[in-house]
């Protein structure tokens, strides 16, 4: 009976210098400030717009996923674009808002590449085709960023939009019908500068 009560107490002052030694250990570390908190997290963006240019007016269609840090935004992008001819753009979206403010103004700047993805429409008549080459797409900008609470936000933004692709036409050339015989025509280079107008949403 002595031996365990011994063996109790050795515990009990054990117990009692690892509560102390914990105690003085937490009183030790400074408090962390509201300020210190990180300001970053997960974010989406959904946008439609049109795109406007010397082969007229087009929709656009963009998603954009990546992480934000205080003012900043980078993510990675990808979308519809029917400008002349249906592409595919998959592109690095980077952001920043301007004031530290519910509702601010923001800088975007989106480059990478596109990939055509091109309709019967898309091609030239009276039997041709086309094989459309993919090539340089950029998109930069300013908005304006509406808060809807948390980090949800509605967006408007202007900007200008470039894409860069080449285009090979070739035609049937026909003697004796059916025996057609396809003959390269010409090759055609595309700088289409558009002005981009977008809608869209943060969550």
């Amino acid at each position: 009976m002595t031996a365990m009560r011994k063996q109790f107490r050795w515990l009990m002052a054990l117990f009692f210098v690892a509560c102390c030694a914990q105690a003085q250990t937490g009183s030790l570390q400074p408090k962390k400030k509201q300020s210190d908190k990180c300001s970053c997290g997960f974010s989406s963006y959904f946008n439609v717009g049109v795109l406007e240019g010397e082969a007229g007016t087009s929709l656009q269609l963009q998603t954009i996923q990546g992480m934000r840090y205080g003012k900043w935004f980078t993510g990675i992008g990808a979308g519809l674009d029917y400008y002349y001819v249906r592409t595919v753009p998959v592109f690095i979206d980077v952001r920043r808002t301007l004031l530290n403010r519910r509702h601010s103004p923001f800088a975007y700047a989106d480059a990478g590449m596109h990939f055509p993805w091109a309709r019967d429409q898309d091609h030239p008549g009276w039997g041709g085709k086309s094989k459309f080459s993919s090539g340089l797409w950029y998109d930069v900008g300013l908005g304006y960023r509406l808060s809807l609470g948390g980090e949800s936000a509605f967006l408007l933004s202007a900007g200008y939009s470039f894409l860069n692709m080449k285009e090979t036409r070739t035609s049937a050339f026909c003697l004796i019908w059916p025996n057609c015989q396809e003959i390269q025509q010409q090759l055609y280079r595309y700088k289409l500068n558009r002005l981009s107008l977008k809608i869209g949403v943060s969550l």
